[in-house]
């Protein structure tokens, strides 16, 4: 914290950010401009943030150990069906991989999924408001977020990331020539189009994703986890 306010990245400037119209792009100028406060560093920071990857992971295991089998069983409780749900995602290099959560959906969603994808608001995933085949548990654990922590195993894995480009599930040949630089890196758990521009198209998500890669730091990192935990503090999660 101390680094970061040696650097003038003042927080205050992010809450005026939630303040802003709705403008998506008044919000990637905004949030544009805070990521470029935080500088980046000269060290190696593939390495570093590897390993910073993996010092979370560590950290974090004994308490998920304590949690996670609470909302295994509460899941389980509910309908009887699969703890976690594995969905097929585009990571680095136009690979797939599985990205693992916890079920917050009706065990037969995704032959459901037909009946509803007319009212799909988003290009890069499928999100409706008010989705039908969410159930009770799993409205809950997206409000709290508590969905992704499976996501911490595909991180240790090397499929993710902690910070990055969130992963979404639009194949590498339908994007754009200047949208491909985002499967450079893995995806990440946290992004800051998550923090900023959630609700946006994936388009605009992009864009603010390709600011936060020209200036990716160990720093920045850190600063958008800390601030991933400031929004998880909110009723609406991340």
């Amino acid at each position: 914290m101390e680094t970061l306010q040696q650097d003038q990245v003042a927080f205050d400037i992010v809450e005026e950010i939630d303040v802003l119209p709705s403008s998506v792009n008044a919000r990637i100028v905004a949030a544009s401009d805070v990521i470029s406060r935080v500088s980046p560093t000269k060290m190696p920071y593939p390495f570093l943030k590897r390993v910073l990857d993996l010092a979370f992971v560590a950290a974090a295991a004994a308490p998920l150990t304590i949690i996670a089998p609470f909302i295994a069983a509460a899941i389980y409780l509910e309908d009887r069906g699969p703890v976690f749900y594995a969905h097929k995602r585009t990571g680095k290099g136009g690979k797939t991989f599985r990205m693992l959560k916890f079920r917050t959906m009706v065990p037969d969603a995704d032959e459901r999924k037909g009946e509803i994808i007319h009212l799909n608001e988003c290009r890069g995933s499928f999100k409706m408001t008010n989705d039908p085949r969410i159930t009770r548990v799993g409205r809950f654990l997206r409000v709290t977020s508590l969905d992704e922590i499976p996501q911490l195993l595909n991180v240790l894995m090397g499929h993710m990331t902690l910070v990055g480009p969130r992963a979404c599930s639009v194949p590498a040949q339908d994007y754009a020539a200047y949208q491909l630089k985002r499967l450079d890196v893995a995806p990440g758990v946290i992004g800051p189009a998550q923090i900023w521009i959630r609700h946006a198209h994936f388009d605009e998500k992009v864009e603010l994703e390709l600011v936060y890669l020209d200036r990716q730091s160990l720093k920045l990192d850190i600063y958008l986890l800390f601030r991933a935990l400031l929004v998880l503090l909110r009723p609406n999660g991340v």
